[in-house]
């Protein structure tokens, strides 16, 4: 027999309730529930649905040396020497 234990029955409904409207993954829900109920706000991610929730937001990172900062001079020029990618 297989049995299914949870943390938090209320993380499962607050999911269920926020899945009915049709943005983000039920999983990713359920990670929502969980970092809400511990006080985990916001919830960093990376998905753009799950950002739009409610006690979520995107993670976003900014670099301040891009690895490729100009485009190969010829389409099948792919190589580039270690100074130009610093």
């Amino acid at each position: 027999m297989r049995v299914l234990v949870f943390e938090a029955v209320g993380d499962i409904m607050d999911a269920a309730l926020s899945y009915g409207r049709g943005r983000p993954d039920f999983a990713d829900l359920l990670v929502l529930a969980a970092a809400r109920r511990v006080g985990a706000n916001p919830l960093y991610t990376f998905d753009l649905r799950l950002a739009e929730e409610e006690g979520a937001a995107l993670a976003g990172a900014r670099a301040s040396k891009p690895l490729c900062p100009s485009r190969p001079s010829a389409p099948n020029d792919l190589t580039a020497s270690r100074s130009t990618l610093l």
